[in-house]
């Protein structure tokens, strides 16, 4: 079964609970559990972030059921921003948000760079939606790789933003 946990401010990522209330990012113990959820919106799945060790894993997550992209579930037009990781969306989705709203939708794959292109294909309908849509991986090696053939599988529509100068 999941695991419940609490939405917290989280001070060393600049991230506030109200973006981890949006994007259902809660923290129970000295674990944070980004919730992914289902075509209908459920949970189904949860990424595990451990810090020591650092580390990730799934809980829930079966063979078959393909989880939504995470923070998908909070848009479907406008601009989109794909990052590697949750907590690349979660700090994308605090800036842009740290005074206004904005027409932004922030989401992450749910897996490493390699197999992005997996999530893309498969949620490339709804990624369709959107006016703009911006890729914004990891600055390494795998991260780049992936970024370009993420925006081959999209079209023209995509953009990626490079050069950032860090890899996370």
């Amino acid at each position: 079964s999941l695991v419940q946990g609490e939405h917290k401010d989280l001070p060393e990522w600049g991230i506030t609970k109200r973006t981890c209330e949006e994007f259902d990012y809660v923290v129970n113990g000295d674990r944070h559990f980004a919730n992914y959820r289902d075509s209908d919106g459920l949970v189904v799945c949860q990424h595990i972030r451990t810090f020591n060790p650092k580390g990730f894993r799934w809980l829930g997550r079966r063979a078959g059921v393909k989880p939504q992209l995470f923070g998908q579930h909070l848009g479907n037009s406008g601009h989109l921003i794909i990052t590697e990781g949750e907590k690349d969306a979660l700090a994308t989705h605090e800036s842009l948000t740290r005074k206004e709203r904005h027409k932004t939708t922030v989401v992450s794959v749910p897996d490493v760079a390699q197999s992005a292109h997996n999530a893309i294909v498969e949620h490339l309908g709804w990624i369709g939606g959107f006016d703009k849509v911006t890729i914004m991986f990891d600055s390494d090696e795998p991260g780049i790789k992936a970024s370009a053939r993420c925006a081959e599988i999209i079209g023209p529509k995509a953009r990626i933003v490079t050069g950032l100068g860090y890899k996370d």
